[in-house]
């Protein structure tokens, strides 16, 4: 007999799958896009692929139980910009690190520490965009960086809407408009949404995540932050 839990598991699984399909979805139709100079609807397309991976991480958390699924981060995996800043850690993570060890260990990054502009993001899709605390309840002693808090503000919100839509403004001039959007602006992007994509893969019609020492270290410091691991255990961690 099935238990409640694996049962909402499997539905999580289930629902990875689809996620994930869909934002490679996204990313090959702004691929498309670009090759017949649709940039502006190419650009979009490939922030909202990015925004589709940054909920795949989310539900995948759950799949994996390392969070439950509470009303807080189901109100986060709809949330533009959490989702813009999850992509932001997962382009961070690639393919290479065990590579650079066995081939290129010169080239091996470590393990000891993350960059400002991830660890950033993850403070603020923990405590901003899923506990929903003001910066003034908690950035005091920290330094936000400015990669993640640019995402924060909404500045790669406000492009991905002016790849689609015209913007009036008060006298109805016309503020920004979609072919403001360059082919430079758009390949820039498609090249992240590749970099993004690369956190996960189907095999054998299951959503595989990519082997990474920084993935190790990514998803304990979101339990940490989300109340749903110990400080002790976390200090306790072999690469901390």
């Amino acid at each position: 007999m099935v238990s409640n839990s694996e049962e909402k598991a499997t539905e999580f699984q289930n629902a990875l799958k689809v996620i994930v399909t869909n934002a490679a979805r996204l990313y090959e139709d702004a691929k498309i896009l670009e090759e017949w100079d649709r940039f502006p609807t190419s650009y979009a397309l490939a922030v909202l692929a990015q925004e589709e991976y940054g909920k795949a991480f989310i539900v995948h958390l759950v799949a994996d139980h390392k969070v439950p699924w509470t009303p807080e981060l189901e109100k986060a995996s709809r949330d533009h910009l959490c989702k813009q800043l999850v992509a932001l850690v997962l382009e961070y993570i690639n393919r290479k690190d065990f590579i650079e060890l066995m081939d290129e260990p010169d080239r091996f990054r470590g393990a000891s520490s993350l960059p400002s502009h991830v660890f950033s993001a993850i403070e603020i899709v923990v405590y901003e965009r899923v506990r929903r605390w003001s910066r003034k309840d908690w950035v005091e002693g920290s330094k936000i960086d400015p990669v993640a808090n640019r995402i924060a503000r909404g500045v790669i919100d406000r492009e991905k809407q002016t790849g689609l839509y015209v913007l009036l403004g008060n006298k109805g001039q016309v503020k920004r408009r979609p072919d403001m959007i360059s082919r430079e602006r758009c390949h820039v992007e498609l090249a992240r949404a590749e970099r993004v994509s690369n956190a996960f893969y189907l095999l054998d019609d299951k959503v595989k995540r990519v082997a990474s020492f920084d993935w190790e270290k990514i998803v304990p410091l979101f339990q940490v932050l989300l109340g749903e691991m110990p400080l002790d255990e976390f200090n306790q961690k072999w690469w901390a």
